[in-house]
């Protein structure tokens, strides 16, 4: 999926938009002496952190959810699982 991500055509507007959007809020977060992970405030402000959080491996990268956002995000995959399988199938060749 990576792969055909990186055919995306840049000159399209949307696509432009899409990459400036999704990229902007992607930081490097440091670890403390304990081995936690420092999520900036205004990122824990935007993801709505506050106390029980899901942590997701994603390819190269982690996605971090509030619990209750998660279950949301759950729900809704678990929904919709069949159009997201026919979707992907249709992006990808396995």
């Amino acid at each position: 999926m990576e792969e055909k991500a990186g055919t995306l055509n840049l000159l399209r507007r949307e696509t432009s938009a899409f990459y400036r959007f999704f990229y902007s809020s992607a930081i490097d977060c440091s670890l403390d002496k304990q081995g936690r992970l420092l999520i900036p405030p205004s990122l824990r402000e935007y993801a709505n952190l506050q106390k029980d959080v899901v942590l997701l491996g994603e390819g190269k990268c982690i996605e971090i959810f509030s619990k209750e956002r998660w279950l949301e995000e759950a729900r809704k995959v678990e929904t919709d699982f069949d159009q997201l399988r026919d979707t992907l199938a249709n992006l990808v060749s396995i």
